[in-house]
């Protein structure tokens, strides 16, 4: 408030770049415009006519246990090996564009396995003896996957795949559950920042995390202040929105949302059929123009508001959410939380709305991808067990 009642005055972003602070002011009505474009999509779905007791709902057992639990410890341990080889992860090398595809079908089927063993435990819907060392294993794969990608969010999303069908299940919290997610917010943070600086000394990741670990407890961690400021710069996204929502008539990238056209095909093709499809580079752009550099390494982001307001405007940001929650809501009504694909896609979605940074136009692409290979892993891992009337 005090921003839009001293207008004239300018606010530093960047360390270096001075931003009127009228510009607070178009912040709030993107932010707003944003939600009236939630708040039709919800409308719209909420009037649509629809008739309940046709519903019905599907449950899913396992087509073959074995397969499964050899299949589900394959693809986690083919995304560790992607990181560990420095093709994914903070500061990799990169993958050939057109294999970025089959990255992206291994990280969404790694979400997909954590959430189908963690239902498959807590619901007991298909219980078995070795269910539970599958899941810590899984799970203790994963997170060790996170802290080599140096991403603190590779790290949550776990914790948060697996919690979900905890919880959807009727389980009450445990203190151990309150505790842990705290003891790892505090000592994430410092860990972190240890292990990128690390990873510019070390070609090995093992060894820079080694030396990340090794660093962090061997320090004084709760007095370094600038491990404050990572911990509080993290919800700290309006200043990199500020200079967004200042720049949207010199950005060229992408305008008026023609990057759509490529959304009913880009979500499944590759790039070496679709080679014009969009690649999620805009990040890496932004800070080139910020610091007038050639870096290609380093991204910085205006927040999924600020980019989806860099189309054009109003009117393009409106119909970028539209499309988004119109999906969404759709899904929502769709969607049982009892069945696995249900706690699945719910629980995915749901990790993937944490991040305030993704670009609106490939959060529905991802959406789309979901959904898709879903459906693959529906035909080829599991059954029709039985079809329930829903009359309410």
């Amino acid at each position: 408030m005090l921003l839009i009642l001293d207008s004239t005055e300018t606010t530093i972003v960047f360390e270096t770049i001075p931003i009127l602070n009228i510009y607070a002011l178009d912040c709030i009505l993107i932010v707003l415009t944003g939600l009236l474009s939630i708040s039709s999509a919800e409308l719209i779905i909420k009037y649509y006519p629809y008739k309940v007791k046709k519903k019905k709902q599907s449950f899913y057992k396992l087509k073959n246990y074995s397969i499964f639990f050899i299949t589900s410890l394959l693809v986690i341990l083919i995304n560790l090996t992607l990181v560990l080889g420095n093709l994914t992860g903070f500061g990799n090398d990169g993958v050939n564009l057109n294999a970025s595809f089959l990255v992206q079908i291994i990280n969404i089927l790694s979400d997909i396995f954590l959430v189908s063993i963690a239902y498959f435990k807590f619901f007991k819907v298909y219980p078995k003896k070795n269910i539970n060392f599958l899941t810590y294993i899984c799970l203790s794969i994963s997170l060790f996957l996170g802290f080599l990608s140096g991403m603190k969010e590779n790290v949550i999303v776990p914790i948060i795949l697996v919690l979900v069908p905890y919880f959807l299940a009727g389980n009450k919290p445990k203190l151990k559950q309150i505790l842990i997610p705290i003891v790892l917010l505090v000592f994430l943070y410092p860990l972190n920042n240890n292990y990128r600086t690390a990873l510019s000394i070390y070609n090995s990741k093992p060894a820079a995390f080694y030396a990340a670990v090794n660093q962090t407890f061997s320090s004084e961690i709760f007095d370094k202040k600038e491990d404050e400021h990572s911990l509080t710069g993290r919800f700290q996204g309006f200043l990199p929105f500020l200079y967004g929502a200042s720049i949207e008539e010199e950005w060229k990238s992408f305008k008026y949302l023609n990057r759509y056209i490529y959304l009913p095909f880009a979500w499944f093709a590759p790039r070496f059929i679709l080679p014009g499809k969009p690649t999620s580079t805009a990040g890496t752009e932004l800070y080139r123009i910020v610091r007038d550099t050639d870096v290609d390494n380093v991204s910085i982001t205006p927040t999924t508001y600020g980019w989806s307001y860099l189309e054009g405007g109003y009117i393009p940001l409106f119909m970028s959410f539209l499309i988004y929650a119109l999906i969404i809501c759709a899904l929502e009504r769709k969607l049982y939380l009892t069945n696995l694909v249900g706690v699945v896609t719910y629980t995915i979605l749901l990790t993937s709305m944490i991040k305030i940074e993704s670009d609106i136009y490939f959060r529905i692409n991802s959406i789309l991808q979901l959904l898709f290979i879903v459906f693959l892993f529906k035909k080829a891992f599991l059954i029709k067990l039985k079809v329930i009337k829903n009359v309410n």
